[in-house]
C-alpha cells in the first residue's frame, strides 16, 4: 500500500520550560512520526538530549509511550537506527522487521479514535526551540480496530545496596507480550546479571557479557549504559513473551538484578499490547 510522508500541523507551546503539544489527525494508519528539532545550541545527539526531555504519545488522552529523548535514542540505536542530527523519530512499526506483514503489524490505525497527541518536554534554558512534525502514513485498513501496538512505559527502581536487588513487577502493565526490558544505569556496567521468572518458571538468567552476546548475535546493537533483556530476537512481534497464559490468567513477572553499585535504575518496558 502506498505510504505518504507529509508535514503535520504545528506544535503549540514551543517555549523553554514548557511541554509542547501537537494533535494529530485521526484518519490514517501511522508507521512513524519524525520530529525535526532545532535550538540555538545545536542539533547533535547531545544537544537534542540536553534541550528536549520526556516524550509522551497519547491515544484518547492515555499514555501509550512514556520515555525521554535519550531513552528513545537508545531503543532506536539498538534496532540499528543511528541518531541523525536534528531528528527524533518515533517508530510505531519496525522498518527492520523480517517481513512486510510483521513490519506493518504494529502500525497505529487511528481512524475512529477520538484523539492522538504527542507531548514533548522542552527543558528550561533552551534557546529558540523549534519542533516540526512529519508523519509516514497509509490509508486506514481496519477502521475502529486499532489492534495491537508497540507500547513503551517506564519505572524508576531505587537501590540502596550493592548486590542482588530483587524487583517484582507490580507497577507496570502485566497485559500484552514483552519485547524487551531495558535497564538504564546511573553508571555504566552497574548491572552485572539479570534473572527473570514468570509464575516461578525461570525464563532468563545471564550475566552482562552473555546478555550482550545474545543481543549482538540477534542483530541488536549495544548501547553504553543500558543493559537489555530481549524476547524478540526474531524481530517478529508475535514472538514477544506473553504475560497472559492460555487460561487467561495474568502471571507475575519477577526480576532479580545483581548490581555492582548502590545506584538507582530506570527500567523501560517495551511490549506489544492493546491501547489503554
Amino acid at each position: 500500500m502506498i505510504r505518504t510522508r507529509n508535514k503535520l500541523n504545528d506544535f503549540t507551546n514551543v517555549v523553554a520550560g514548557a511541554v509542547a503539544t501537537i494533535d494529530l489527525p485521526v484518519r490514517d494508519r501511522y508507521h512513524s512520526v519524525v520530529l525535526q528539532v532545532s535550538q540555538n545550541d545545536g542539533v547533535t545527539k547531545a544537544d537534542m538530549i540536553a534541550a528536549f526531555g520526556r516524550i509522551r504519545v497519547k491515544i484518547n488522552g492515555k499514555d501509550q509511550w512514556n520515555l525521554t529523548v535519550a531513552e528513545l535514542f537508545a531503543l532506536n540505536e539498538q534496532r540499528g537506527h543511528e541518531v541523525v542530527d536534528g531528528f527524533i523519530p518515533l517508530l510505531f512499526s519496525d522498518p527492520n522487521a523480517r517481513s512486510y506483514n510483521e513490519e506493518t503489524l504494529t502500525a497505529w490505525d487511528m481512524l475512529g479514535q477520538s484523539t492522538f497527541q504527542i507531548d514533548v518536554e522542552i527543558k528550561s534554558g533552551t534557546v529558540a526551540p523549534s519542533i516540526i512534525a512529519y508523519a509516514e502514513t497509509e490509508a486506514s485498513t481496519k477502521p475502529l480496530q486499532l489492534g495491537l501496538i508497540r507500547k513503551i512505559s517506564k519505572v524508576r527502581i531505587a537501590n540502596s545496596n550493592s548486590g542482588a536487588a530483587a524487583i517484582t513487577l507490580t507497577t507496570l502493565p502485566l497485559h500484552g507480550s514483552v519485547q524487551a526490558l531495558h535497564f538504564f544505569e546511573t553508571a555504566a556496567n552497574d548491572v552485572e546479571k539479570v534473572s527473570l521468572k514468570l509464575a516461578k518458571h525461570e525464563l532468563f538468567s545471564a550475566e552482562r557479557a552473555v546478555m550482550n552476546y545474545f543481543n549482538n548475535r540477534d542483530g541488536f546493537s549495544a548501547v553504553s549504559g543500558v543493559a537489555t533483556v530481549r524476547f524478540d530476537s526474531t524481530r517478529l512481534p508475535r514472538d514477544a513473551m506473553p504475560l497472559v497464559a492460555s487460561d487467561m490468567r495474568q502471571h507475575e513477572l519477577r526480576i532479580d538484578v545483581d548490581m555492582a553499585n548502590a545506584n538507582a535504575l530506570t527500567m523501560v518496558h517495551e511490549f506489544i499490547g492493546r491501547p489503554d
